[in-house]
């Protein structure tokens, strides 16, 4: 009963962040212009490109020797897969990531920016915490921290990580980016930040990644699931109605069945 209690009391603390942060960053959303048009049929198709495979079967491969944390919220290898062949058939110069968390994700867009031998591409990871340092999302000491990781794989120095929460970095950011992924604070005011944010320092065809979006179809999916995205994204699109939200569960079987992962478009 405490929980539950506790939790409808985060739900109403949320609700009324929401509120507040909703009617500043209204003003801030623009038409959305500048994403890259997506569907479903086109990403299948990207995930099913034959030379992007073997580079990706390569890689695989070479996991498996890493120690990753497992069961930790962390972006798995199946849905690596998405950023490895996104980065290798569109070859995006200014990549940006919302949450640095495990590595998980950059380790595979770090991989995908050296297997195809993209110099001109940079890759910025933010993260409130040092993940470097001290690894606050797993308690397992054998688990290799996001430097580890990319070490192992020979792409450590073509990363930049930033020590900085998502709210601050974007008002000191100056670079638009070609692809982001947020995948950092999952509260709705964060995300709705997070994804105004990101939409406003995009290049023209630039593409948007969230990750741990639940369809929320009744009160008691609230207490089950992570909310903020799915909340966050109906909120923008009171204003965007013609924002389309293309779920990757969709695809099937190329990447993690029931994945969370979605497009802007």
């Amino acid at each position: 009963m405490i929980k539950i209690f506790k939790k409808f009391w985060y739900l109403l603390t949320q609700i009324y962040l929401t509120f507040f942060c909703a009617f500043f960053y209204y003003l801030k959303i623009k038409k959305i212009t500048k994403l890259k048009k997506l569907n479903i049929h086109i990403i299948k198709k990207i995930l099913l490109d034959k030379n992007i495979e073997k580079l990706w079967t390569k890689f695989k491969k070479k996991q498996k020797k890493i120690y990753f944390a497992s069961n930790s919220g962390g972006v798995n290898i199946k849905d690596q897969k998405l950023f490895f062949f996104l980065i290798s058939f569109y070859k995006p110069k200014k990549i940006l990531e919302i949450g640095t968390h495990l590595g998980h994700s950059l380790n595979s867009m770090a991989c995908a920016k050296n297997y195809n031998n993209l110099k001109n591409t940079s890759i910025h990871t933010v993260d409130i915490y040092d993940v470097n340092k001290i690894n606050r999302y797993v308690n397992d000491s054998k688990v290799y921290s996001p430097k580890k990781i990319l070490s192992e794989n020979k792409v450590y120095n073509k990363i930049k990580f930033i020590k900085s929460g998502s709210d601050n970095f974007f008002n000191k950011n100056k670079i638009n980016y070609d692809l982001i992924f947020i995948d950092g604070n999952h509260t709705i005011n964060q995300v709705l930040k997070d994804t105004i944010n990101s939409l406003n320092c995009l290049n023209k065809n630039g593409i948007i990644i969230l990750h741990d979006y639940y369809e929320i179809r009744n009160i008691k999916d609230i207490f089950k699931k992570i909310y903020g995205p799915f909340f966050a994204l109906k909120i923008i699109k009171f204003k965007l109605n013609n924002l389309r939200i293309i779920k990757l569960s969709e695809v099937g079987g190329l990447l993690k069945n029931n994945t969370t992962l979605v497009i802007l478009n």
